[in-house]
């Protein structure tokens, strides 16, 4: 018998319990979608584009209200804010 991965069932239970959470809440619901979409590959380096994208629309269609979304940068990006930008 093939058995189900189980991000295929963590996914089905956490879209479950978030719609029950935004359904009943009086105040706005915010995720964190990077969670979620981790929770869906192997390894952190299997994280793509595609799928974190896809894990935001399916959030934002399902109703939430904001994100926080976890973004880095590399050395060469902070070296160029600080020829613009001077020190911080």
């Amino acid at each position: 018998m093939a058995r189900t991965p189980s991000w295929i069932f963590h996914s089905v239970a956490t879209f479950h319990y978030r719609k029950a959470i935004i359904d009943a809440s009086p105040v706005p619901v915010g995720t964190v979608p990077v969670y979620e979409a981790i929770s869906r590959v192997r390894r952190p380096e299997d994280l793509t584009f595609e799928l974190m994208r896809e894990v935001i629309e399916e959030q934002a269609e399902q109703g939430v209200d904001y994100m926080t979304i976890h973004a880095a940068c590399c050395a060469s990006m902070c070296a160029g804010a600080q020829r613009i930008y001077g020190d911080c």
